[in-house]
């Protein structure tokens, strides 16, 4: 399919891949006294030591997102272990988690690896995070940089608003509106689920509510997540001023007809010699569909699998990987 809007549109209308279901949901607690869910895929031959992957999910996302589940059904393949995250507010973290999650909530990623460790301690473990969820890795990467444990040794970020105030800007243009639109719709029900559901629901009183991201942003996350406005927590939250730091191997994939997260932006900020920025002609938001092979039309997760399936299987593997290479 030919255009950014119909690759990011036409697969909401393609038939939906349940979730299997089988993975072991854990409560982790956050350093700020809140709870996030964790769901746990551990497959049949898969061994202490071996990779892990933690993904993270975008804007309004969850485990049960399409990405996360075929990204599930592809690791399956690879017996490689994934902990999918529900960030605060969604998926099986909405009725326990009191705060809300934000673009800026690294803080949350930091504490989910420190208990993944602790489940795995010797396991390789790869970042693999989509839209919001990238962004959020990347800032944990770049502002972490000199404490980030040695389990962790590569990311996949796939669609990162690095700049958000560049982002919210394009969002209110043409066509994007409906993106805008979309994402406000959901994020109104949820907040009201959760305003009826959490009775310790971090919250603030905004009458009316506001009608586009941009607003709902300056008005209700900004100020509930510690930030005076929007702009404050667009200029805090951006990735973009830290991808320089990061240097640890990381993969930014990003498709040139993106009508969410464009393209552009990337030529605006320098990046690390870690960082391998793929662009792709096609694929626009989060859609990447193609040809259908035996896992169906949908390709961006069976790249991501591809990327995994080549790095080393455990830590002395990786070892080995990397005397060879200096010898």
């Amino acid at each position: 399919m030919r255009g950014g809007h119909l690759q990011t549109l036409v697969p909401y209308f393609l038939p939906r891949i349940a979730d299997p279901q089988t993975g072991v949901c854990h409560i982790f607690d956050t350093r700020d006294d809140d709870q996030i869910a964790v769901i746990d895929d551990q497959f049949e031959s898969w061994q202490p030591g071996d990779r892990v992957v933690i993904a993270m999910h975008g804007l309004t996302g969850s485990h049960e997102s399409g990405y996360m589940i075929r990204l599930r059904n592809e690791l399956e393949f690879l017996n490689t272990r994934l902990f999918r995250v529900d960030m605060r507010g969604f998926g099986d973290s909405t009725f326990i988690s009191k705060g809300h999650s934000n673009a800026g909530s690294h803080n949350d990623l930091e504490d989910v690896i420190r208990e993944v460790i602790t489940l795995c301690p010797q396991s390789p473990i790869t970042i693999v995070a989509f839209s919001l969820g990238a962004n959020i890795a990347l800032q944990y990467l770049g502002s972490r940089a000199l404490h980030i444990p040695e389990n962790v040794d590569s990311a996949i970020a796939a669609a990162p608003p690095i700049d958000l105030p560049y982002c919210a800007w394009h969002l209110r243009r043409g066509l994007n509106r409906i993106y805008d639109r979309s994402f406000i719709r959901t994020l109104h029900a949820q907040l009201q689920l959760r305003r009826r559901k959490v009775p310790d629901l971090v919250d603030l009183d905004v009458l009316p509510m506001p009608r586009r991201l941009l607003q709902f942003d300056d008005q209700f996350t900004a100020v509930v997540c510690g930030y005076s406005g929007a702009r404050d927590y667009y200029e805090q939250c951006s990735s973009a001023p830290l991808l320089t730091s990061i240097d640890i191997p990381t993969v930014i994939l990003i498709a040139e007809n993106d009508p969410v997260v464009p393209v552009s932006m990337f030529e605006n900020w320098p990046a690390s010699e870690s960082i391998n920025i793929v662009r792709t002609r096609s694929g626009g938001h989060l859609g990447y569909v193609g040809r259908s092979f035996g896992t169906g039309p949908r390709w961006l997760e069976r790249k991501i699998a591809a990327c995994i399936a080549q790095l080393p299987r455990t830590m002395a593997d990786e070892h080995e990987q990397q005397t060879t290479i200096a010898r």
